[in-house]
């Protein structure tokens, strides 16, 4: 049995690897598997809440004011080709379905983006998809085993102790456990643009979790909401077996306008949305007529 001395000597051996090292993501994966005791645990999402509705997830883009998406392909999966690099949970080539358990968090990972490469009076469009689950999930979760503050982390962390607990896991057990995710939680929460070593971490303990066909994605936390909500990483086979199904469009429209501290603000302009959606053919309809008279009701300039 490897000893919690053994598990920190490799994490450490991970986080002192070089990053410009030609083969860092291959000796951080090998480390990973190396380690033998990497701990899985999964919970099943029901396709209902306990409201009845179907659970859903948000998938968001941004793109020029004048562009509506036409097909579902838009808003899905990027196609493998165009992936040129290492990202949260992927690797190049590779693809998966970006999504976060709600609107805020949603958005949350865009802001950041607009603030440092968008321009005073510059307008914003975004389009986000409303997917809703046709079956449940077995999602692997990134849990944070201490000192947790937000509601998501005390939700998500009590899952993970619960399972542990019904595992019948011993304190020994319960130490190595605590360790790696104590480990990955950081890696996952911490801010990546620019730091490919990272994602080179994250993107291969995801790829060896994904190994397992029973499971669908990983649930991690959100860096940019500071972990106040959770995004996951759906494999793609998921969407293309309809595990879930796009319901709901919205494109909203954002100006970009500057505070008295010389900042980015988001004024919101236009929303329009659509569930004229079919998911046999992949096309998205959109009433342009109707949202024009909208916009005439709301006593809104409609060209702005």
């Amino acid at each position: 049995m490897i000893n919690l001395d053994e598990i920190q000597s490799a994490l450490d051996y991970i986080a002192a690897i070089d990053e410009n090292d030609e083969q860092a993501y291959e000796k951080i994966l090998k480390t990973f598997i190396n380690i033998r005791f990497i701990p899985v645990f999964t919970n099943t999402f029901s396709k209902n809440e306990d409201s009845g509705r179907l659970r859903a997830t948000f998938r968001t883009r941004t793109h020029t004011d004048t562009k509506f998406f036409q097909k579902l392909n838009d808003i899905s999966y990027p196609p493998s080709l165009t992936i040129k690099s290492y990202a949260r949970c992927n690797r190049p080539n590779q693809s998966v379905f970006y999504c976060a358990e709600n609107r805020p968090t949603s958005y949350m990972e865009l802001v950041e983006y607009w603030a440092k490469e968008k321009n005073i009076g510059d307008k914003i469009a975004v389009t986000i998809g409303m997917w809703e689950f046709q079956r449940d999930l077995n999602l692997c979760i990134i849990p944070k085993p201490q000192n947790r503050i937000t509601d998501s982390e005390k939700l998500y962390g009590e899952i993970y102790d619960k399972k542990m607990a019904e595992g019948g896991y011993d304190k020994n057990m319960k130490d190595l456990s605590d360790l790696i995710f104590s480990f990955m939680y950081e890696q996952f929460s911490r801010p990546a643009k620019n730091d490919k070593k990272t994602y080179f971490i994250t993107s291969a303990f995801t790829n060896l979790i994904m190994m397992n066909p029973n499971i669908d994605g990983i649930l991690y936390p959100s860096v940019p909401y500071g972990g106040n909500g959770f995004n996951s990483a759906i494999k793609r086979s998921v969407v293309e077996t309809g595990g879930i199904k796009l319901v709901h469009v919205t494109k909203d429209t954002f100006k970009i306008r500057e505070t008295e501290e010389g900042k980015h603000n988001f004024l919101q302009i236009d929303s329009f949305s659509t569930n004229n959606i079919n998911n046999e053919s992949g096309e998205i309809k959109w009433n342009h007529f109707r949202h024009f008279i909208k916009r005439i009701l709301q006593f809104s300039n409609p060209f702005t």
